[in-house]
């Protein structure tokens, strides 16, 4: 499968969302804020989600909206940019506002992960079908909990409670997984860069003959005389710029190291 993206998207998007709970008796300030902070990611996915299919083909990716909006959810993270305590009408007020950097270049990254690796794709989708399943126990509970009798809901509180410690831990092991695997492609794909450098690229060679191996770079640092490949670069004699023809350049070395200075070319 692929995923589309346009080319202007490559930056970071700040998307917030904000939610207030009105706590009931039995709440601690801890439950309001773990059931908030619920309900205001819950808002935040639905926007940041929204953002994202606007800019990408989803046809094209052969990922269903529903599919794409539960992979989304995988891969953002999430924190809480305010937090505000009040006392309204007798009652404890809690307002949580969350924040997201959607970074449309990232998201695409981890996205093709969990749509190019079927098993974690699977992993995902039931760990989002459990999820859902638990947000609305919660809810539930919460309802439950609201029409107790002061002081009679302490063991729909601990139920509570231990749902919501159970999201927490299925939101953990959801990114972990996805990141973990995309940490791991990076490494193969390096791995694979490093080799083909080490194999055919030569010192001497110009750059019309590096492009022929190679392919284009990711992009090139210090005038241009620094190409950036995954995990690698190839430098070129910076004397050779002195007409501004790119078939004047030649290999000077290859490293890991943006000042090539560990060259690791035979």
């Amino acid at each position: 499968m692929a995923i589309s993206f346009s080319i202007a998207d490559a930056q970071d998007q700040a998307i917030t969302a904000s939610y207030t709970y009105v706590a009931s008796d039995d709440d601690s300030r801890n439950d309001a804020r773990e059931l908030c902070f619920l309900e205001a990611k819950r808002k935040l996915l639905k926007k940041a989600a929204a953002y994202l299919e606007g800019k990408t083909d989803l046809a094209n990716s052969q990922l269903t909206k529903e599919q794409f909006r539960s992979y989304t959810a995988a891969v953002l993270v999430i924190e809480i940019a305010n937090e505000d305590l009040g006392f309204i009408n007798g009652q404890n007020v809690l307002t949580l506002t969350v924040k997201a950097d959607v970074d449309a270049a990232e998201v695409r990254k981890r996205l093709r992960v969990l749509v190019e690796d079927t098993s974690l794709r699977q992993q995902v989708e039931k760990q989002r079908q459990e999820l859902q399943q638990l947000e609305e126990q919660a809810r539930q509970l919460s309802a439950r909990l609201n029409l107790a009798p002061a002081g009679s809901g302490t063991e729909i509180r601990k139920e509570r409670n231990t749902v919501l410690t159970e999201i927490h831990n299925l939101e953990h092991k959801m990114t972990g997984a996805v990141n973990l695997r995309r940490i791991e492609d990076e490494r193969e794909r390096q791995t694979r860069t490093m080799v083909k450098i080490r194999t055919y690229i030569l010192r001497g060679m110009t750059a019309d003959e590096v492009l022929q191996i190679m392919g284009p770079p990711l992009r090139k640092e210090v005038s241009d005389s620094h190409w950036v490949y995954e995990g690698a670069y190839i430098c070129f004699s910076a004397d050779q710029f002195k007409n501004g023809s790119s078939s004047e350049l030649r290999v000077r070395s290859a490293s890991t190291d943006y000042r090539c200075e560990l060259d690791f070319l035979k």
